[in-house]
């Protein structure tokens, strides 16, 4: 417990820093994994998605997953031409790594 709360401190600082200092607005995208493989279906792909993407937050939607991030950064911020994909995620269960499953989207903003 003292670990993630060290980290958390140390993130928002971080975060902090880079507003502060950085002459240009940045992009700042920070991302967790999904956790335990033992979770239920509907939880499997829940991750952190924190997003930062200033004078482009519009493009930003609710069940976007991580696949159209970075599609967006340099679309947006690079004159990028990338379509946006589906956000569509699928799992494969051990030892059948190869026997894909769609997981369903409950994604939250």
């Amino acid at each position: 417990m003292n670990q993630a709360q060290f980290l958390n401190k140390k993130m928002l600082q971080a975060v902090d820093t880079i507003l502060a200092e950085s002459n240009v607005p940045p992009v700042i995208i920070i991302q967790g994994d999904h956790g335990p493989w033992l979770q239920p279906n509907d939880k499997r792909m829940w991750i952190l998605a924190a997003l930062y993407f200033p004078g482009h937050k519009d493009q930003l939607y609710p069940k976007i997953t991580p696949v159209n991030f970075f599609r967006l950064v340099f679309n947006n911020y690079f004159d990028g031409k990338y379509e946006l994909l589906r956000d569509v995620s699928y799992f494969s269960p051990v030892p059948k790594l190869y026997n894909f499953s769609p997981v369903p989207n409950n994604c939250r903003e």
